[in-house]
């Protein structure tokens, strides 16, 4: 039978207190930057005095298992207090302004780490450097997502991010497998879940309108099988930009044609080695509509501690399980002020534009690979900014710097009529105007997307069209 301990530590008392619990104790692990959390129900004596703050530890059979820190506690009439501690990512959720040059991923995370003193453990290196990034008011954990990111789109690899007993460790996720085959004979119970009720769509229409929102042409792509099994499930959009949208129509029906799947394991036998992250073998032949055997990543468990039981729950994807997709709208343009000299500067869309560019800022320059994943030069950083925002074409359209002044989805404007979202050209290169007299963009070889002091740099001015 296995031993649990949970060990408060009092500092502004100098002692260890070892409370006794009542009822179950879990620990929780998720993905996506939520921090461990323990949960338990202490009981209150006469000798225990322990406050927010304190550090709290949780052992298995002399094995420290969770270390963190109590956050929030509650108590009713009884003497029970429910107490609720979590890790050290959860100081990653402050939020601070940083710039740094040339460090891959596990740098930033030791760099952030030791300044705000936090202790590492087992932390791999990454390989990957980032140029330059310059990170604005963002969560510590923003930053470190936006590394991930970039290190997964240049390397293929996935890093899970997680504090192991006190100490924030940084892993490749395929040095994170466990051994033990998790089948119908440690599971007490499941729920496997199938749906085509949100978000699911075997036929897909789309239509092209003009600017007088009257339609030019339209499209459509279907599967006829899966329309002969659950019935047609259309999906609409329609847009005025200036789309492919036959191709488009293909793209939506491959992503949204797809049955969604989602399991819960519960009960299992409890194995200390699991958390979020974890890459475990899974053996469930027949459950439902499909076979399983295979690794699964595990998206969240919980860990659960009662007397000298322990069993977890957990949810886990793979290939065929994983949440749901929410369809990518084409967007559009508004249709009013498309005269010379009309639209607005400074709209939704270009908020949204210079958003994408401050996302990227660190990405290096190159014209060779200008469409790549966190590649730019200067007019494809301007170009990809609009598209991501629906002000422009994204299938056959290209912005250059000689094009901007003949391309219709522009129009000239005077230096003094300059707003956020604005594009900034000299002959060779553009930016875009993000306001107080800064420019941000792509510049040049060897230096990476990031601001710049508009001055006297630039002697045309361009405004997009429609944008409100």
């Amino acid at each position: 039978m296995a031993k649990y301990k949970l060990v408060i530590e009092n500092k502004q008392l100098g002692n260890l207190q070892f409370p006794s619990v009542e009822g179950e104790l879990t620990v929780t692990w998720s993905r996506e930057g939520s921090p461990g959390k323990l949960i338990c129900n202490i009981v209150k004596d006469e000798n225990l005095d322990y406050q927010e703050g304190n550090t709290v530890a949780f052992y298995v059979d002399d094995e420290l298992f969770f270390y963190g820190y109590v956050f929030e506690k509650s108590r009713t009439g009884e003497q029970i207090i429910k107490t609720t501690c979590y890790d050290q990512i959860r100081y990653l959720k402050n939020k601070s302004t940083l710039q740094y040059k040339n460090w891959s991923y596990s740098e930033l995370l030791k760099n952030i780490c030791a300044d705000r003193h936090l202790t590492v453990g087992d932390i791999e290196d990454t390989g990957f450097k980032i140029p330059a990034r310059a990170e604005i008011n963002q969560e510590y954990y923003q930053m470190l997502k936006f590394a991930s990111d970039l290190t997964t789109a240049n390397t293929n690899k996935i890093y899970v991010l997680f504090d192991k007993g006190g100490k924030i460790c940084l892993k490749d996720i395929q040095n994170m497998k466990c051994k033990d085959v998790i089948d119908y004979d440690c599971t007490l119970d499941f729920d496997y879940a199938t749906s085509i009720s949100e978000g699911v769509y075997n036929r897909v229409y789309l239509k092209l309108l003009d600017d007088d929102k009257r339609e030019v042409k339209s499209a459509s792509a279907e599967d006829k099988d899966s329309i002969a099994k659950w019935g047609i499930l259309q999906y609409f959009d329609q847009t005025n930009n200036e789309e492919d949208i036959e191709g488009k129509a293909k793209e939506l029906l491959k992503l949204l044609n797809k049955k969604h799947r989602r399991l819960k394991l519960k009960n299992i036998v409890g194995r200390t080695d699991v958390r979020a992250g974890s890459l475990v073998p899974v053996d469930m032949p027949a459950i439902g509509d499909i076979d399983i055997k295979g690794y699964m990543m595990v998206a969240s468990v919980t860990h659960k501690f009662q007397e000298e039981h322990h069993f977890m729950d957990m949810e886990v994807y793979n290939k065929d399980i994983s949440p749901g997709i929410s369809p990518p709208s084409m967007g559009s343009k508004n249709s009013e002020g498309l005269g010379f000299g009309g639209g607005f500067g400074g709209g939704k869309g270009a908020s949204g534009a210079i958003k994408f560019l401050q996302a990227n800022i660190g990405a290096p320059y190159s014209q060779a690979q200008r469409m790549s994943p966190g590649k730019f030069d200067c007019s494809s950083a301007v170009m990809r900014a609009y598209q991501s925002v629906g002000l422009l074409p994204t299938n056959g359209y290209n912005l250059t710097t000689s094009t901007i002044a003949s391309d219709k989805h522009f129009m000239e404007i005077n230096k003094n009529q300059l707003q956020p979202g604005d594009v900034c050209w000299k002959k060779g290169h553009m930016e875009m105007y993000v306001g107080g007299g800064k420019t941000l963009g792509a510049h040049k070889v060897g230096t990476p997307l990031g601001y710049s002091t508009l001055g006297n740099r630039f002697n045309r001015f361009y405004r997009i069209r429609g944008d409100s």
